[in-house]
């Protein structure tokens, strides 16, 4: 037996023969059009196997005629199942003699290798030879008549458009002949219109040419004839104005005048219009006054000359400012103005002197200090060459809550008085770095869907992060004004993947960008763009890993020029909650990669000695504050640090200690380090809880009104503190 031959060696012709299945489950296959499958079975094969299948039709060995299935096998053989497969015929089953050949080898049989004496009854064949003419005879026909119920659906097809077609220019001509029904229709009307209008012309001129005028020009002769002047006769009166100059009410009153005239007289200065035909009448003379004309100085008319005495002017000598004098009040207050302020500036020198006096607090720097910041001094006057950065560390007064505008935050307020006094052409300046803001803050320009804000990883610079581990988590950059390009500041790690972040600019093609690496560090992508609205970044749609971002830094020309304020600030912060992780964690590092020229810290210590939050001595401030500057130098912050003492909040907090203290300590850390000057904010700015305060702060006795007022006065302090002079 052969599992693939042809008739005519009296075997039975097969397109595929499959024997993968031998258990009577259907493997799943797809064979192709046309195709024959075969399922072999065991020798012995029960009803449920074959009729859970389809009612088929059987072939045997020994020429029987199409019996129904027989409860046992029919002679040495086994059964197969044949079915065509997508319209290829009717399903069989044939019985093949097997002999001693192992069908489970059915598809690699050498026809050599099969038992010579065990052949195919030739009745057999011919009915398989018979069988499989009748199904590619069926194939045929039913493809023919597919193609030719195709060809029937495509002239229908076009048929059905051509009427379509014939119906739409029916349709089309029937409205033009409509349309130019209605035109005619109104052109008739126009036309009726027009020739009433002439006939009641003509007629009209036909009444007046019966009228005794019409006739009489029209027999006078020529149109020449008509031309010449009207005759006086013809004219109404006309009045003429004479100007009389009088000398007294009497001659005014004997002119002969009429209506119109005018008199001058010199006795009085005034000038009189008659206002009748009767001159006689001194009521009808009206007297003629200019809109606003003086008509006296001083109770005097006429030619008026006025004295000092006349104008209350009494007391008034005509002296220059050089030899004025000064009144004997003025003078005494002057002399004790002059001595207040000479003992005021007297104390604030020995203030300034003596860095361990907190009688009145310093509210600029000392010579000392000042030279500290000499680097930055140099780093700012150089900006045309390199971009000189501020960053200001701090808690939610340096971040921004509660003001309704982040052009209002301090680090924008001082940014703008740097570039005024120090610009740098072509170098606008964008926002700088713009952390992720904690969830207080309400005009932080970035906008946030899904993803998660966490600061307890310590990454970034703002020491949060956001976090993207699902579709469709994003962060919106909302821009103020165009950019010439920004900075994506996230996390390499393990965790992340080749492709999980993408950006847009402004709403355009999303970008794929690289958040994988072994280890754990942060990553800088600078892209050149020129965005207008606003900048997109998230996680890519089914990537793998995740996307954690710390911050977009905007640049407005200013990539390496110019001058850059990086808001730091971190709600409710303590000194050693930014130095959770210490000199190695992500956040210093992140500082540190910021090259900073100077940086402030401001804010420090409110937060420390709350009770309800860090609830620490001066002392342990100190300590705290002392270790976390010494982690920032480890991690390669070498800059000067202007220390900044905020304002005095105790009416808003519960301190463990008195403020003083705290402010103490920080100048103690101050007068000790090289590298850190020291100003306080309460030397020019009320505390909270003052008996006036100016309107300067909001209701929670802590924070900046809604406007920025406080933000305002702290970034002019800031400003005269580290502006070179």
């Amino acid at each position: 037996m052969r599992a693939i031959c042809d008739p005519s060696e009296k075997t039975m012709p097969i397109v595929h023969v499959d024997t993968r299945q031998f258990s009577g489950v259907d493997p799943g296959l797809e064979p192709d059009e046309g195709s024959v499958w075969f399922w072999p079975y065991r020798p012995y094969v029960d009803d449920s196997v074959l009729v859970s299948k389809q009612i088929v039709k059987v072939k045997t060995v020994d020429g029987l005629a199409d019996p129904f299935l027989p409860e046992t096998p029919i002679g040495q053989g086994v059964w197969v199942q044949l079915r065509a497969i997508k319209g290829a015929g009717e399903p069989w089953i044939v019985i093949i003699p097997s002999g001693d050949v192992n069908l489970f080898d059915l598809d690699h049989i050498d026809p050599d290798t099969l038992d010579p004496e065990a052949p195919l009854d030739p009745a057999w064949v011919a009915a398989a030879a018979a069988l499989a003419a009748d199904i590619v005879t069926a194939q045929e026909s039913a493809d023919a008549a597919q193609a030719d119920a195709t060809a029937a659906i495509g002239s229908a097809a076009v048929a059905q458009s051509d009427a379509n077609a014939a119906q739409s220019t029916a349709d089309t001509a029937v409205t033009s002949a409509g349309a130019a029904s209605a035109a005619a229709t109104a052109a008739q009307a126009d036309a009726d219109a027009a020739q009433d209008t002439a006939d009641n012309a003509l007629a009209g001129l036909a009444d007046k040419a019966n009228t005794a005028d019409l006739a009489t020009v029209a027999t006078s002769g020529q149109y020449t004839d008509m031309i010449g002047t009207v005759p006086t006769s013809a004219l109404p009166d006309l009045a003429v104005t004479d100007v009389t100059v009088v000398a007294s009410q009497a001659a005014m009153l004997a002119l002969t005048a009429q209506k119109g005239d005018v008199a001058v007289r010199t006795d009085t200065s005034k000038t009189y219009i008659l206002a009748t035909n009767s001159p006689t009448t001194l009521a009808d003379w009206k007297e003629i006054t200019a809109a606003g004309a003086v008509t006296s100085v001083a109770g005097r008319t006429g030619t008026v000359s006025l004295a000092k005495a006349d104008v209350g002017l009494t007391n008034v000598d005509n002296t220059s400012d050089a030899t004025k004098p000064v009144s004997s009040a003025q003078a005494t207050a002057d002399a004790a103005a002059t001595t207040a302020a000479q003992a005021t500036s007297a104390q604030r020198a020995s203030n300034l002197s003596d860095l361990s006096n907190t009688a009145i607090a310093r509210d600029t720097l000392t010579v000392a200090d000042y030279a500290k910041l000499l680097p930055w001094f140099a780093a700012l006057t150089g900006n045309k060459n390199a971009r000189a950065d501020v960053g200001i560390l701090g808690a939610s007064v340096v971040e921004g809550y509660p003001v309704t505008s982040f052009s209002n935050t301090i680090g924008q307020l001082l940014a703008a008085k740097l570039r005024r006094d120090f610009p740098v052409t072509g170098a606008t300046g964008g926002r700088g770095l713009i952390g992720i803001q904690t969830a207080t803050i309400p005009v932080w320009p970035l906008a946030f869907t899904g993803g998660l804000l966490t600061d307890q990883y310590h990454h970034g610079a703002k020491h949060r992060a956001w976090y993207a581990t699902g579709n469709s988590q994003k962060v919106v950059l909302t821009l103020d004004t165009a950019i010439t390009s920004f900075n994506i500041h996230h996390v390499l790690s393990s965790s992340g993947g080749a492709t999980a972040g993408y950006y847009k600019i402004d709403g355009g093609a999303a970008v794929t960008f690289n958040t994988f690496a072994a280890t754990d560090t942060n990553s800088v992508l600078t892209v050149a763009s020129a965005a207008t609205t606003s900048i997109e970044v998230g996680r890519t749609t089914g990537a793998a890993g995740f996307l954690s971002l710390s911050a977009i830094r905007e640049n407005n020309g200013d990539e390496t020029k110019g001058t850059q304020v990086h808001n730091l600030g971190h709600g409710g912060f303590t000194a050693a909650q930014w130095d959770a992780g210490g000199a190695t964690s992500m956040t210093q590092k992140e500082i540190a990669a910021l090259g900073l020229d100077l940086l402030i810290m401001q804010d420090f210590g409110i937060n420390d000695g709350n009770t309800a939050n860090g609830n620490r001595t001066a002392a342990q401030f100190k300590t705290d504050l002392l270790t976390f500057i010494a982690d920032l130098r480890t991690a390669g912050v070498s800059c000067p640090i202007l220390m900044a003492s905020i304002y005095n909040m105790d009416a808003g907090y519960t301190e463990r200690e008195a403020w003083a203290g705290y402010v103490t300590a920080m100048q103690e850390i101050s007068t000790a380090d090289s590298t850190i000057a020291f100003v306080n904010h309460s030397a020019r700015m009320p505390a909270t809880g003052a008996a006036s305060t100016y309107g300067l702060y909001n209701a929670d006795l802590l924070h900046s009104n809604a406007n920025g007022a406080a933000h305002l006065l702290i970034a002019e302090t800031l400003y005269q503190a580290i502006k070179p002079r």
